[in-house]
């Protein structure tokens, strides 16, 4: 069984779908990294030597630091990548196009109340296991690191790697929901089960199991620099594209690390690159 960790931080809007964007273009990113869990020691102790120098207890954001000393990290941390020739990833969805995926009568949304963070966090982690059977589809341990949450998030973080999980292991999605019968004048319970087939097997795991651990460590202080670097570079071309497809390797054309990033696309090129950049895409029709 192969073991992996994926550490994530997110950046920016993660609130629930009732809520519009402030400033235009307000959106939320998650990034995330990935370690085999035999480095994962040393991750730990070179992080630690690294980013003590900012705040000695590890518990840390960049925001907490002083603009001298944010450059210094976010330089620390492009070196470190650079370096060791680190791929990264990011989901990034804008809150004004997640609000009209969910409730906008023409987009098909569920009008229940969703989870921005949630959603994120599911699109990383489903972009880590793309990344991870790139080097085979043997049976998998995944540990996610994140920074602290409640339970009541990680329990949708939960629900949504669940379903994803069910997709690409081909199995049996069943979905429950209340009806109401006009005929009878009663609420009735439905169930529906679903079942994704994939042609091509090697984009299964043998299985897969996953845990999410919370911490506040400078293991996730390097997520979090790279998280709120991302954020920044995205949030930025909203001045010059308004709208733009986020997860688009042009999203983040003065990004540092762009050449790092995995599952990039080029939005001149591809029909289809994102799902989640069709699905919450951001319209203009909200003011």
């Amino acid at each position: 069984m192969r073991k992996i960790v994926l550490v994530v931080d997110e950046s920016g809007e993660k609130a629930y779908s009732k809520k519009t964007e402030h400033n235009l273009g307000d959106l939320g990113v998650m990034c995330g990294f990935l370690l085999s869990e035999q480095d994962l020691n040393l991750a730990r102790d070179r992080s630690r030597y690294i980013f003590s120098q900012f705040n000695s207890s590890g518990k840390c954001h960049l925001t907490d630091l002083t603009k001298h000393e944010q450059a210094k990290a976010r330089e620390l941390l492009i070196n470190i990548f650079r370096s060791s020739n680190i791929c990264w990833f990011y989901e990034a969805i804008y809150s004004q196009g997640f609000h009209q995926s969910v409730h906008k009568e023409n987009r098909s949304g569920s009008g229940e109340k969703e989870l921005l963070h949630a959603k994120l966090f599911s699109g990383v982690f489903g972009k880590a296991l793309v990344r991870i059977l790139h080097d085979g589809n043997e049976a998998l341990q995944l540990t996610v690191i994140t920074d602290p949450v409640d339970k009541a998030t990680i329990k949708k973080f939960e629900m949504e790697v669940n379903h994803f999980i069910a997709v690409i292991q081909q199995e049996n999605i069943t979905r429950k929901h209340t009806e109401y019968d006009k005929k009878e004048k009663n609420i009735k319970n439905i169930a529906t089960t679903t079942r994704v087939k994939i042609a091509d097997n090697n984009f299964k795991f043998d299985s897969i199991k996953y845990s999410i651990q919370c911490e506040d460590t400078y293991l996730t202080f390097v997520a979090d620099i790279l998280s709120n670097m991302t954020h920044y570079y995205l949030k930025k071309n909203q001045i010059d594209e308004l709208g733009i497809p986020l997860n688009s390797a042009q999203a983040i054309i003065n990004h540092p690390l762009k050449d790092l990033a995995f599952a990039m696309y080029d939005k001149y090129q591809e029909e289809i690159g994102s799902i989640s950049d069709i699905i919450y895409r951001r319209e203009n029709d909200c003011f």
